[in-house]
């Protein structure tokens, strides 16, 4: 019987601790794919061709996966629950920047700060599954949190879309907001507080963001603006070459060099044989 072996495993404030970082989740998956469909909007209400708001989409990806590996630390250093909190807070003030933008630059500079907020609001939830519950009800509550976000989300798009027809685009910025509330609500009176000491005496991965953040940047605008800068001029080479890694430097002798397959053959040769010497 799935109802009463749901409710043999979750109680009434199980239930909302899982709606919370549910919610949460959805928070930063609905923003995600709902601005998508005002894109045109926004670009008409600028003046610009459409192909001019990639950066709307970049800014949000390049903030948010470049948070995400000190935002781990900081669950585990401040607390679930508090990350969380502060994470949505700032998901707010990004999303009023982008609902009261009056140019493209604030818009950009909302959607990187609603990334930066979804890097803390996505540990922060998982967080809360996987600290909160043990188990089979972390497996359950993980799976729910999970389908419950990404089952809401996939109704994104239709949600945008009417917001933009109805209310124009700012409403699709605005709309997340009261989402925001609610979530932070829910975390704020159903997840239990917690703290660990050992992570919070570790130094923070603040050199693994910047290389994730540095190496996804110079990718971005080398692959977006390599057609047109030229793919072997010095500034796309500078940015190639801004990638930190090995295997990204691979990726540039690609973008550089005309004879790609003959340079990898090369390359490929010399390493077999002299196993010792540097690629």
């Amino acid at each position: 019987m799935p109802n009463s072996v749901g409710r043999a495993v979750f109680g009434p404030r199980d239930r909302l601790a899982l709606l919370a970082a549910a919610t949460a989740a959805l928070v930063v998956e609905l923003d995600w794919l709902a601005v998508n469909m005002a894109l045109p909007d926004i670009a008409a209400y600028l003046h610009r061709p459409v192909t001019d708001l990639q950066w709307l989409i970049s800014a949000f990806t390049l903030a948010f996966g470049s948070v995400m590996p000190i935002g781990g630390w900081v669950v585990d250093a401040f607390g679930r629950r508090r990350t969380t909190i502060y994470g949505l807070e700032l998901f707010v003030l990004g999303s009023l920047l982008c609902a009261f933008a009056p140019s493209l630059p604030w818009l950009i500079l909302g959607r990187a700060v609603q990334g930066v907020a979804g890097g803390f609001i996505v540990p922060g939830a998982i967080a809360m599954t996987a600290g909160g519950f043990s188990g089979r009800r972390r497996e359950i509550g993980l799976g729910v949190v999970m389908a419950t976000a990404s089952g809401m989300a996939a109704l994104a798009p239709f949600a945008g879309g009417a917001l933009v027809s109805a209310f124009g685009w700012r409403s699709v910025f605005l709309s997340v907001v009261p989402v925001c509330l609610l979530s932070g609500a829910l975390v704020y009176w159903c997840v239990t507080p917690s703290f660990n000491a050992e992570s919070a005496a570790r130094r923070p991965p603040l050199l693994n963001g910047a290389c994730v953040m540095l190496g996804a940047v110079a990718l971005t605008v080398t692959v977006d603006r390599g057609s047109s800068w030229g793919w072997t001029s010095p500034v796309t080479v500078l940015c190639a070459r801004s990638v930190p890694g090995r295997p990204m430097c691979d990726a540039h002798r690609l973008i550089t060099f005309t004879d790609s397959d003959g340079m990898m053959l090369q390359t490929g040769r010399r390493r077999r044989d002299h196993p010792g010497s540097a690629p």
